[in-house]
């Protein structure tokens, strides 16, 4: 995985960087919670390893604003703390953390929350495949729908993006569609007329 790990405490930092590079990641290790927001806005990551008290913005304040931003791919989340208490797992959680780990930091229970962060990668990333996935019916070109209804298209769009569609005609329709109708009609009009 790529892998974010920020941690000002430096023997941490060198003990984790050594530790996930051994085991193949590409990890990229920053000191304070504003250089990581700067590199989270530059690259995508699939894992961020935060220690809670940093200088400049907080692991919480971090995961925050990460949460806040549109993403492809979910970024999971684990924060490092030394803090005990419902209090600030809460707080943790309602900005976004995915699991915790404490200080100081068992490497054995790590390698153990970087195969559940591994999963959960994987499952987000199959289901954004099936969200880009629509049944279609390929004779009448409607749209599968959640509920396994069957609806047109203009509808199934409008329902779930919003959006409303105005027509048109391309070319291509109106050379080998239109134009042919139009063609017979004239065609049948002035015979009809009796000209």
């Amino acid at each position: 995985m790529k892998i974010m790990l920020v941690e000002d405490d430096p023997v941490t930092l060198v003990l984790c960087e050594t530790f996930l590079k051994g085991l193949g990641h590409d990890v990229t290790s920053v000191a304070d919670g504003e250089k990581a927001w700067l590199s989270l806005t530059t690259g995508e990551y699939h894992l961020i390893i935060s220690d809670w008290n940093l200088p400049g913005t907080s692991g919480t304040d971090l995961c925050e604003r990460l949460r806040a931003r549109p993403s492809q791919e979910y970024p999971y989340f684990i924060l490092i703390t030394t803090y005990q208490g419902r209090e600030k797992v809460d707080e943790a959680m309602n900005a976004g953390v995915d699991d915790f780990l404490t200080k100081p930091v068992d490497l054995a229970n790590l390698a153990i929350r970087l195969r559940v962060a591994e999963r959960i990668r994987d499952f987000h990333r199959q289901i954004g495949v099936l969200h880009r996935l629509l049944p279609i019916c390929m004779y009448c070109k409607k749209i599968r729908g959640d509920k396994e209804y069957w609806e047109n298209v203009d509808s199934f769009f409008a329902a779930h993006l919003g959006a409303d569609f105005t027509h048109s005609l391309c070319p291509d329709c109106y050379l080998e569609k239109v134009k042919p109708e139009i063609d017979d009609l004239r065609e049948g009009g002035i015979q009809g007329s009796g000209m």
